[in-house]
């Protein structure tokens, strides 16, 4: 559309804002003027503007090996990661083992975890599932079963203080640091004893440093079928007798021991929601498992929820959103609302619409507006989906909305390697999502996608995308510490790294950015005009002591054109580097205007390129421009 004004043969066209965008669903002379069919590296703010995007530090000055790094957690005051097989937490500026965990993790596979009551869980899909606590404390989640501990006969009593005559069966339970209880062990062989006598247990199991107890419950029963109950417990783990002085009246009344303390299996994805977790099941991908009602600890064996099991599709994703948990699998889509969250039985669950699944255990994350995913459709890629609700909610044109999300950058989405779509890492922070993606010709995350949803909203706006690379883009998982982003690198070097620090640099390289405008001057009523490209305003900002390039090229050249720079120094003396006595500081804005001539330069359409040069710490910010141009003559074409 044409914006601006024409008086005589003279015309003025001015794009007052430059924020919409990469699209690369057209043309570079189909797309809107706001936006831009290349772009790398850059960012938008909420005045129009486009600038070089910020860089990116090393937290740990030593890496974690020659590794990826697998996962990344914020727990307590601490930076929780796993690399190599192992558990690291922050000291200072590097990462130190917790004790014991070094070599028991698979490298290489995504850690899921979870915080929740003061502990973190977390799996791989294939060990544990495990606990960590800020005292050190590593082991599994669940409880493990005792054997059998050994009974034999005391002395006989004829005042009572024990059990009377008959036959007896004894069992034991582990009780964890968190007062939970497991399920009661084996169960002793029979003994009989001929009057009331009291009864001594041996060999009473102490539980393994992979699943501690803090103190162990003891049970008996008088028949194989019979209910076992409490007698007493042992308030620690390293006594191995006890004395059962228990009589009938006693006995009778006792608790029944817990027949079903299954843990949580090992799982890929976990989520916490209304006091229980919500996990996949290593063992049956069809299925969602969750924990008891604020016990973390037991996840029952009818724990779990059938999500179509046969039909061919394995849960990759377990998110929340608002009142629901979802359920992404390869195929389909599922949400789960919790109706009373201490009563499972008044539960209901769905499948959506869309025939929409997720890629990844990583490829979706919270919006405001619901969940924001990578998803494939029919074993191929679809693109960035907004799911709200029950639903994939459809724009006024009556697209699913989901499809529209990514529409804009839809050829790049295409170039996704289909063998790394499981690897997506999405993340949200200060409203924006973060994509790190691998495209054709990655071996790995390698590239960033950085979309503006505050921009989202119902009337179908979706956004605004930019393309970042460089060491920021290579992220393999995030985390959220402290109120700072953190990227967990994908490549083998072990380095968890700030991103957008204050500056142009990633871990000292320069930043690679720029912004191509559109192919301007085809709009409506001058489109098939010669045009005499005359001069350029430009509403920029003096960010340094350094210049912005800005090449120009016109019609269907490809090259990078012409060009002339702009410096950027600001009205007043930087500080460090003023003369004393003659500098002045900090005098005039730092939001300027300029006047540039292009020279003789004819054609139908012209094309405008910002950047910072590919030059280290350097960086541009352009917030509107207006070009000014005479109309030669007008293409004549056949009726």
């Amino acid at each position: 559309m044409f914006r601006g004004f024409m008086a005589s043969t003279k015309t003025v066209l001015y794009i007052d804002h430059l924020d919409e965008g990469l699209d690369v669903s057209g043309g570079p002379n189909e797309i809107s003027e706001y936006g831009s069919p290349d772009c790398l590296n850059v960012t938008f703010d909420q005045f129009g503007s486009v600038q070089a995007r910020n860089g990116c530090t090393s937290l740990n000055s030593s890496a974690i090996g020659t590794f990826a790094i697998d996962g990344m957690q914020s727990f307590n005051s601490s930076h929780v990661v796993w690399a190599n097989g192992t558990m690291y937490t922050t000291v200072a500026t590097s990462f130190a083992a917790v004790s014991g965990t070094t070599g028991t993790f698979t490298t290489g596979a995504n850690m899921a975890s979870v915080v929740y009551q003061g502990v973190l869980f977390f799996s791989e899909g294939s060990t544990g599932p495990w606990r960590y606590e800020t005292d050190q404390t590593f082991a599994k989640i669940g409880i493990a079963l005792p054997a059998a501990p050994t009974a034999v006969s005391g002395v006989a009593t004829v005042s009572g203080g024990g059990p009377e005559g008959g036959s007896y069966y004894y069992g034991v339970s582990f009780v964890n640091s968190h007062v939970v209880e497991g399920q009661i062990g084996t169960s002793s062989t029979v003994l009989t004893i001929a009057a009331t006598a009291t009864v001594n247990l041996s060999s009473i199991q102490t539980a393994p440093a992979s699943t501690p107890a803090a103190q162990r419950f003891l049970y008996r029963k008088s028949t194989t079928t019979g209910t076992f109950r409490y007698i007493g417990s042992l308030a620690n783990n390293t006594a191995t007798t006890f004395t059962d002085t228990v009589g009938a009246t006693t006995w009778a009344v006792g608790a029944a021991a817990i027949t079903d303390g299954t843990g949580p299996t090992f799982f890929t994805t976990v989520v916490e929601h209304k006091d229980r977790l919500f996990f996949d099941d290593a063992n049956d991908k069809t299925i969602v498992r969750y924990t008891e009602h604020r016990n973390p600890y037991i996840s029952k064996a009818a724990d779990f929820i059938n999500t179509n099991k046969g039909d061919g599709a394995n849960i990759v994703g377990v998110a929340v959103q608002d009142d629901l948990v979802t359920v992404g699998k390869q195929k389909s889509i599922w949400v789960i609302k919790i109706a009373t969250p201490g009563d499972d039985t008044t539960w209901s669950w769905a499948k959506t619409p869309g025939n929409v699944g997720f890629v990844g255990p990583k490829c979706f994350v919270n919006v405001p507006n619901g969940i924001f995913f990578l998803g494939q459709r029919f074993g191929k890629i679809s693109g960035f989906h907004l799911l709200s609700g029950l639903n994939l909610t459809e724009t006024q044109d009556s697209r699913l909305r989901s499809d529209m999300m990514s529409n804009r950058i839809r050829t790049d989405v295409l170039s996704f390697s289909s063998s790394l779509w499981s690897s997506a890492a999405l993340t949200l922070f200060n409203n924006v999502v973060y994509a790190a993606v691998a495209k054709s010709g990655d071996t790995s995350n390698a590239h960033l996608y950085w979309l503006d949803t505050s921009r989202i909203n119902m009337e179908g706006d979706v956004g605004s995308w930019s393309l970042w690379d460089g060491v920021a883009a290579k992220q393999n998982c995030w985390v959220v510490h402290n109120g700072i982003l953190y990227g967990g690198s994908s490549q083998a070097d072990g380095k968890v790294r700030q991103i957008e620090t204050s500056g142009y640099s990633d871990d000292g390289s320069a930043i690679n950015a720029y912004f191509w405008t559109k192919l301007l001057g085809g709009e409506k009523d001058i489109e098939n005009w010669i045009k005499d490209f005359r001069f350029v305003n430009i509403w920029y900002y003096r960010l340094g002591s350094y210049s912005m390039k800005v090449n120009f090229r016109i019609d269907a050249d490809t090259s990078d054109g012409n060009y002339f720079m702009i410096d950027l120094t600001p009205p007043g003396a930087l500080y460090g580097v003023g003369v004393y006595g003659s500098s002045v500081y900090g005098t005039g804005s730092s939001y300027a205007e300029i006047m540039k001539s292009f020279g003789a330069l004819l054609g139908r359409r012209i094309q405008l390129k910002f950047s910072n040069n590919n030059t280290l710490a350097q960086g541009f910010k352009v917030n509107a421009f207006k070009l000014l141009m005479n109309l030669r003559r007008e293409i004549k074409t056949a009726a």
